[in-house]
């Protein structure tokens, strides 16, 4: 079997904003590190939610607000989530949903990302 910790292995921790950062951060951080998602963390350091190019320009029309008025809380989706024992093939329909996951640990703590790249780069190799 192949699980997600297969995948985990050689990421780097993952990199987030809190939720109440500014979406300008958020689209920097994204921009700074060519990622086309940023996962989105509370207090607790739980993920709460996730960032996606597209969920910013969403909240944009949405609330009819500019860039520098919003927050993350504002511009964040629902994050699909996954633990690290789960099966890699187990989780491809979740990924219809968003080309991201996030996961967590059985306390809920964010331990990684993986996107439809991570994907196609683990079994090209």
């Amino acid at each position: 079997a192949f699980s997600i910790q297969n995948l985990l292995e050689t990421k780097p921790k993952p990199v987030c904003v809190q939720q109440d950062s500014s979406a300008i951060e958020a689209l920097s951080i994204m921009v700074d590190k060519d990622y086309s998602q940023l996962p989105v963390i509370g207090r607790d350091n739980k993920p709460v939610g996730i960032i996606t190019y597209e969920s910013i320009l969403k909240a944009i029309r949405t609330f009819k607000a500019s860039l520098e008025d919003l927050s993350t809380k504002r511009v964040m989706i629902r994050p699909v989530t996954s633990t690290p024992e789960e099966d890699l093939f187990d989780i491809f329909e979740k990924m219809k949903k968003l080309n991201a996951i996030l996961v967590t640990t059985d306390k809920g703590s964010l331990t990684g990302i993986l996107t439809s790249f991570d994907f196609t780069e683990y079994f090209r190799e």
